[in-house]
């Protein structure tokens, strides 16, 4: 009896003991598992493009011929549009490898393509996958900006200049004699007319005609012909981003095919017409004549002067029934296809 009682202490103390070692022990801290951080969603990959020189027509009836000139007021607009597409963060500008750097309205086709040796003269264009070409066809000063100097202008200060490739100073020096030469008008004014092509193919996407003065702008900058050039590049971009946007959804409309004779034939209609081109316009002259007494007219001339022209304008008159002699049709003019001369 007394072992079994035993047996049973011990068995306790074991129990007891088990139970203060093992039992009772302080949990082992479990090791917290990592957590990745939620990954920020990444930014949209920016839009290739190449931006090149646009064509120079500020000047009625001039061509394009890339003069010193042209160069100036093309690349002028070009570095702001270049500017203006990367502070944007949409985009990322590019630039073709070959010798040509600008598109004239003749290197197109009717269907609004880059004709091919053209294309081929632009070189390499990367993984750009749009181009941007186009006109500047009007740039002109008010009297405040035209004071600031050659310095405070966008297109001609000596920074600017500098980026056409020309060895030597003789670049800052017609930089200056074109400012300088620029006439005064009453308000800031930049106008141009963009092109967007796809660069894979050359096809021409949309077109589109800017106007820039200095409310386009909400900054204060040092003149108002800098307003007004950041007001132009500002619709650029926009347009340049929502064509973009309609081109990727499939909704962008296919381009008109152009009608070459309707087009204005700037060099010939810049020619004054010469005397044996207004010469040759005639009235048909009348076969039957018509006696004086046969029309019932209130004459405003003296009778003797009335009776002199009778005798001449009856002469000379159609006969009655026949259709009038077509008007001589006046020269088209330039104003719509050139803009306002500098």
């Amino acid at each position: 009896m007394q072992k079994h009682i035993l047996r049973g202490w011990i068995a306790l103390f074991y129990s007891l003991l088990w139970l203060n070692v093992f039992g009772c022990a302080a949990p082992k801290p479990q090791r917290a598992s990592y957590v990745s951080p939620p990954a920020s969603p990444s930014s949209p990959e920016k839009t290739k493009v190449i931006v090149l020189r646009l064509e120079n027509a500020v000047k009625k009836g001039r061509a394009d011929k890339s003069s010193l000139e042209d160069r100036l007021f093309g690349n002028g607009i070009r570095a702001q549009l270049i500017t203006a597409l990367e502070q944007s963060g949409r985009f990322t500008v590019l630039t073709n490898s070959g010798p040509r750097e600008v598109l004239q309205r003749e290197t197109l086709t009717d269907t609004g393509e880059i004709k091919k040796p053209i294309r081929e003269r632009l070189g390499s264009l990367g993984d750009a996958e749009f181009l941007i070409a186009g006109v500047i066809t009007s740039y002109q000063l008010s009297k405040e900006s035209k004071n600031a100097g050659v310095e405070a202008d966008l297109f001609f200060r000596e920074a600017q200049a500098k980026t056409v490739n020309v060895e030597g100073s003789a670049i800052v020096e017609m930089a200056k004699k074109e400012f300088e030469g620029l006439k005064v008008v009453s308000q800031d004014r930049v106008a141009l007319e963009l092109w967007l092509f796809e660069a894979k193919t050359g096809k021409r996407l949309a077109t589109t005609k800017i106007e820039g003065t200095p409310s386009d702008s909400g900054e204060k900058l040092a003149t108002s012909m800098q307003q007004a050039v950041r007001g132009a590049t500002t619709k650029a971009v926009s347009w340049m981003g929502e064509t973009e946007r309609t081109f990727r959804a499939g909704l962008l409309p296919a381009e008109p095919k152009r009608d070459a004779s309707l087009e204005l034939d700037t060099e010939k209609a810049s020619k004054p017409l010469g005397k044996k081109t207004l010469q040759s316009v005639t009235l048909p002259r009348s076969t039957t004549k018509i006696q004086p007494q046969s029309i019932e007219t209130e004459s405003l001339l003296p009778p003797s002067s009335a009776a002199e022209a009778g005798r001449e304008d009856f002469s000379e008159s159609p006969a009655v029934g026949s259709k009038p002699a077509p008007k001589a049709e006046k020269p088209t003019s330039l104003k719509e296809e050139w803009g306002s001369e500098n």
